[in-house]
């Protein structure tokens, strides 16, 4: 089994495993009564990995790449647009790209109960 294939598995399973018969659970699978989730400024570290491709200041598609425009995680608003598309990508271990520095599992925890429970900045 391939590293991103089992982090995706993984937080497939946390989703569920939160969201298991509680009414109160949203549509991410994620009980938010029963999750505090870290802020925005508490996830520097697992937005750093996404910054290296998805920062505003970045400007040409090379020091992107490829990244687009409108996805960016180096402020707080452009983050929080882009939260629940980026969730999808994680899950799908579509990013951050197999030759990037890779999120922890506890990192794409964080990140899945952040975009799901209210984006706390």
């Amino acid at each position: 089994m391939t590293e991103r294939f089992l982090g995706a598995a993984i937080i497939s399973i946390l989703a569920l495993v939160a969201g298991c018969g509680d009414s109160g659970t949203s549509s991410g699978g994620i009980d938010c009564s029963a999750v505090t989730p870290k802020g925005y400024s508490e996830l520097s570290g697992a937005f750093s990995k996404c910054t290296t491709c998805h920062d505003s200041s970045l400007t040409s598609p090379t020091d992107r790449q490829s990244a687009p425009d409108d996805v960016n995680f180096d402020n707080y608003d452009d983050a929080k647009a882009s939260a629940e598309d980026s969730i999808g990508q994680i899950n799908e271990g579509l990013m951050p790209p197999s030759d990037q520095t890779q999120l922890t599992a506890t990192e794409k925890t964080d990140l899945l109960n952040w975009a799901t429970c209210g984006t706390p900045q």
